[in-house]
């Protein structure tokens, strides 16, 4: 079955049917998924069973996947995958992240050494809460481009700094008993990034 796209926001969105990511796509069905990701920015591809192996060998296609911050949550033998969810360990401990009160709007490795190079996030579910839990998207693009044109070029000119330990200590301030702090030696790996705005 070949692919079909339907497009899901006027300004970015599309989704993708007739694949099975937990198969090897051939290199002609993985450019079509590549370049909808670069035309339309965010791609949903529906009703997949994946194993973290089959996640990461796709992901593994657009490039070197990360290594997941939190090591208590990162997938048994598949550490570029780390867990996000409110489900808890035998013992009571939770076994994925949580943040109860939501990122708020963020870009996901901005505060990566390499946030400069295109990216690729990839977020699958497995099971949603009866209500709410909502993931919501928007085109940083489209935001850029609907500025008038004397405020586009001035924000062209401007930095900003990332810190993942300031974002990382709020989260947990707000989310108590939902992680450990991180040591001081995984504090380290995570230096301020100062990248150009636009």
């Amino acid at each position: 079955m070949a692919l079909q796209l339907k497009t899901l926001h006027a300004d970015f969105g599309v989704e993708i049917s007739g694949c099975d990511l937990s198969k090897p796509l051939d290199d002609k069905d993985f450019q079509a998924i590549r370049d909808a990701f670069f035309h339309h920015s965010v791609v949903v591809i529906r009703d997949q069973n994946l194993t973290a192996e089959a996640q990461c060998a796709f992901l593994r296609r657009f490039g070197t996947p990360k290594i997941a911050q939190r090591k208590e949550f990162q997938v048994p033998r598949v550490p570029e995958i780390g867990r996000l969810g409110n489900t808890k360990n035998p013992d009571g401990t939770p076994s994925a992240f949580l943040d109860r009160h939501g990122n708020l709007w963020h870009s996901d490795t901005a505060s990566d050494e390499q946030s400069r190079i295109l990216g690729v996030t990839m977020l699958y579910c497995v099971k949603t809460p009866e209500q709410g839990g909502d993931t919501t998207f928007v085109s940083s693009v489209n935001a850029i481009k609907s500025l008038p044109a004397a405020e586009r070029a001035t924000i062209q000119k401007l930095t900003v700094v990332h810190n993942f330990n300031k974002h990382n200590d709020s989260l947990l301030a707000k989310n108590p008993g939902s992680a450990r702090p991180l040591s001081a030696e995984d504090s380290a790996k995570w230096p301020d990034r100062e990248h150009d705005i636009v």
